[in-house]
């Protein structure tokens, strides 16, 4: 998406700015790339366009109507202007975990001792307002830019394999050989709760290394080849622990777990653990 006077705010888009670049870039992004080191200079707008995740649109929410807000999930529409905030302090509270409900309430009806419920994170509300005007940065002149057009051939390392034939398979298989540790993911079709324990599986994805491989759950021959081969290697996903339930109820047990991404991004305190906000 290009579009004139536009900054990307990349501490939305990823655990480092250097992952964040690459995936603005393979969003075919246009803009200047704002680092998390002088992300607060965004603050001082008046007009101009941030592109941000979507997780990050309250933080951006307290700025003039004359900043434009875009989410990278609805890269096509303006963030409403309705969703703006006007008190500071709604803003900080919103920002420190409470709902704009709970926010107004607690401004209209402030706490009179401090055992209130909300009296701690008010008092933190108020903290954090005069911190991030204290600490507003300007921004530097020569922040780096990124282009769609000029990225448009980035480089994609990543191939995909349907495998609904037997030579797909046995590719497959010859991959994952020397493979110690595979990504994978399941594919299921909500039915119920306990989700792990009742969703059909669809399908299963593995990625070995650059290379993915996906196969529907009613083709046997892709399913018998992963009950063999997932028992040799180590496995890697997001909230593993329901993928390989729902994987032992097809009769597919992996050698062992080697991580998860989700339980990394809560460890590393990331503001969101879900996944289209940290991975490309």
């Amino acid at each position: 998406m290009s579009m004139p006077n536009t900054y990307i705010d990349l501490q939305s888009l990823g655990p480092d700015d250097k992952i964040a670049e690459q995936r603005a870039r393979l969003l075919g992004l246009s803009g200047t790339l704002v680092p998390r080191s002088v992300r607060n200079g965004l603050l001082s707008l008046t007009e101009e366009t941030i592109i941000c995740g979507v997780q990050a649109l309250d933080y951006w929410r307290i700025l003039p109507t004359g900043v434009q807000l875009i989410s990278i999930e609805d890269i096509g529409a303006y963030d409403p202007l309705t969703n703006r905030f006007t008190d500071r302090i709604e803003w900080n509270l919103v920002l420190n975990g409470l709902s704009r409900a709970e926010a107004q309430a607690l401004i209209r009806n402030p706490p009179k001792t401090w055992r209130h419920k909300h009296a701690t994170v008010l008092d933190i509300a108020w903290t954090d307002n005069l911190r991030r005007t204290v600490l507003t940065v300007e921004l530097p002149a020569d922040l780096p830019t990124i282009s769609s057009e000029s990225d448009s051939t980035i480089d994609k390392p990543y191939t995909v394999m349907l495998v609904d034939n037997e030579d797909a398979l046995t590719q497959f298989l010859t991959a994952i050989l020397g493979a110690g540790i595979i990504g994978i993911d399941v594919e299921t079709d909500p039915a119920g709760e306990p989700n792990e324990m009742v969703d059909p599986l669809v399908g299963v994805g593995v990625s070995i290394g650059n290379d993915c491989y996906f196969g529907y759950a009613n083709y046997e021959p892709w399913m018998g080849g992963l009950r063999v081969a997932l028992a040799n290697v180590s496995i890697v996903g997001w909230n593993i622990k329901y993928d390989i339930s729902v994987l032992r109820r097809y009769g597919i047990v992996a050698k062992a777990i080697a991580g998860d991404g989700m339980l990394a991004a809560y460890l590393r305190g990331e503001p969101s653990a879900r996944l289209k906000d940290l991975v490309l």
